[in-house]
């Protein structure tokens, strides 16, 4: 059972008990979301409480002036439903679809918009007040207290929700009546930031403090090795906008370094695409993750979360899901085993909301896209189980293959010659090799 929200705020240091007690007096008589009433009342800001309900619900946490919602997502769903069921779409491909939601827990709103999309859902929690002006067209302040167009706003009309700083955010609202009695220390996992980019690094340090961090942003000529000294974060997040040989001559300093070298390096980068480049740069220099630079930050956010969560973390949330998500999996294999393809796509699809960093659920769902005829549903499900294991040679095999029946010949021969790299057996080499050879004639 969950802890109350108020109980998470309070021991954060956000809310005295008092103003609980004050918060939940006002929700029994009035009606009303708890979150919703402190914003409104001033006792804490949109940003401290989303991150807070994204550590008490263990999901990603966004703040709505922080994103961009595409055209396509916002006409994905009629508005009359978009307010019944809370949610609203910011981001759409061909596979899934990412959903900003009051309660993300609501099993039965998430079925609903499943089944009115056809799209796997991942959604984020957001505070009401915000998600309904965004809903209904409208910005809302940073206070809650009124719903404010964004545009008409001096202070920030030049600027989108997209690319407003987060360390700036909307103009302040007014002095609150009352505020917390007290702070306390957060003993969150820190994890230190180094680029140029200022927009888009506070935009990644506010989604990354959603996830549970502690971001200590650095400027690229500061006494860098000095600074991991003094803070010694769990992992150094190197920006694009850096350049290529610094960001390299950093990464090689501190895994040479023999009191900082457990510390995780990682690249964001769009100038290294692909599977080997991402290897030639991990095994040549020491990085720990390369990952392809995207706008969406929520969704960088995401992997770094669930790769340090797999380098060592001890978080029994975590550990609970993998198990509820591995029980799902294997649901999807007795289902599919059994032929009922629809149950087990179902329940593998489940078992990805719960347990996104395991690559077999995309395998099985590859399979399932496959036999349907649903070809790039395939393709994308294969590619995904592949950059979370590019060691799957299962995926690999499978997804080269239909590459080539779908008419992707050099694509298919890029696929093999990476199945080729990471397999091991000695028959299967030479097999994907005399095939390899076949294909390239």
């Amino acid at each position: 059972m969950l802890q109350p929200i108020g109980e998470h705020l309070r021991e954060a240091g956000l809310m005295s008990a008092a103003q609980v007690e004050d918060i939940l007096g006002i929700q029994r008589a009035e009606g009303g979301r708890f979150c919703s009433i402190a914003l409104r009342r001033g006792v804490c800001t949109e940003r401290e409480l989303v991150r807070t309900l994204s550590r008490q619900l263990n999901v990603p946490g966004v703040c709505v002036a922080d994103i961009a919602v595409e055209r396509a997502a916002r006409e994905l769903l009629p508005t009359a439903l978009k307010e019944r069921l809370g949610a609203q779409p910011n981001r759409v491909d061909a596979q899934s679809v990412a959903v900003l939601m009051r309660d993300p827990l609501d099993e039965a709103a998430v079925n609903e918009l499943r089944e009115r999309t056809n799209l796997i859902v991942h959604p984020s929690v957001v505070l009401e007040a915000p998600l309904m002006a965004l809903i209904r067209g409208r910005g809302v302040s940073e206070s809650g207290g009124g719903y404010l167009a964004v545009a008409s706003n001096p202070a920030v009309s030049r600027l989108s929700p997209a690319t407003l700083p987060l360390h700036q955010p909307l103009p302040s609202p007014p002095s609150p009546s009352f505020s917390p009695a007290f702070t306390v220390e957060h003993p969150a996992p820190k994890i230190m930031t180094v680029g140029h980019d200022l927009d888009g690094d506070a935009a990644l340090a506010d989604c990354l403090e959603a996830n549970g961090y502690a971001v200590i942003e650095s400027a690229p000529n500061s006494p860098l090795l000095e600074r991991l000294f003094r803070h010694r974060p769990a992992a150094l997040l190197l920006d694009d906008q850096l350049p290529i040989a610094r960001s390299l001559e950093i990464c090689q300093r501190v895994k040479t370094h023999h009191e900082l070298r457990l510390i995780r390096v990682i690249l964001v980068t769009a100038r290294f695409r692909g599977w080997r480049a991402r290897a030639d740069l991990m095994k040549t220099y020491g990085l720990d993750l390369v990952l392809e630079a995207s706008t969406n930050w929520s969704l960088t956010a995401q992997h770094v979360s669930r790769f340090l969560m797999g380098s060592g973390g001890d978080d029994a949330a975590q550990r609970r899901m993998e198990a509820e998500g591995r029980q799902l999996f294997e649901s999807g294999l007795l289902a599919l085993r059994d032929q009922y393809p629809d149950a087990a796509r179902q329940a593998f699809e489940e078992s990805i909301l719960i347990d996104s960093g395991n690559a077999r659920p995309h395998y099985y769902l590859a399979r399932i896209h496959d036999d349907a005829g649903r070809l790039f549903a395939a393709l994308a499900s294969y590619e995904e189980a592949i950059r979370l294991d590019p060691t799957y040679l299962r995926a690999l095999k499978a997804m080269a293959l239909l590459q080539e029946q779908s008419g992707f010949t050099f694509q298919a021969a890029g696929t093999w010659e990476q199945a080729l790299s990471v397999c091991r057996d000695a028959t299967t080499r030479r097999a994907i090799r005399g095939h390899l050879m076949r294909l390239l004639r």
